[in-house]
């Protein structure tokens, strides 16, 4: 029950995460980054560090985030410029290169578990 707990919170971390760096709004980005906060103190409680736990609320989703808020309110973000298609594009392209990567891990991982290669899939 704890394992999948564990993994379930560490899920949740990764994806939280990945908000917080795709997240167009800066201060979506923000309240992502304080959820992630949170499920990573999970995880410190899970594995029975409760003073980190406690200092990762207090420190970094409390001080730093109050920090990281007052410097995007203070900069008064307001709305994107319409991207050109040239520049929509060209970000077509670093999800391009995530899923070959993810790609290769997954032949890499066939190929030293199982012994299977391209020309055994392939035929």
């Amino acid at each position: 029950m704890t394992a999948v707990l564990f993994y379930f919170i560490a899920c949740l971390t990764i994806i939280s995460a990945l908000f917080v760096v795709l997240n167009r709004n800066p201060v979506y980005s923000a309240v992502m980054l304080v959820f992630c906060f949170f499920s990573l103190a999970a995880l410190y409680v899970l594995l029975e560090a409760f003073f980190v736990a406690v200092l990762e609320i207090i420190v970094y989703a409390g001080a730093i985030m109050v920090l990281f808020l007052f410097v995007i309110m203070l900069m008064n973000v307001g709305k994107e410029i319409a991207a050109s298609s040239l520049i929509q594009k060209a970000k077509a392209l670093p999800f391009v290169l995530v899923v070959l990567f993810l790609l290769n891990i997954i032949l890499l991982i066939l190929w030293i578990i199982l012994g299977v290669g391209l020309h055994m899939i392939f035929n």
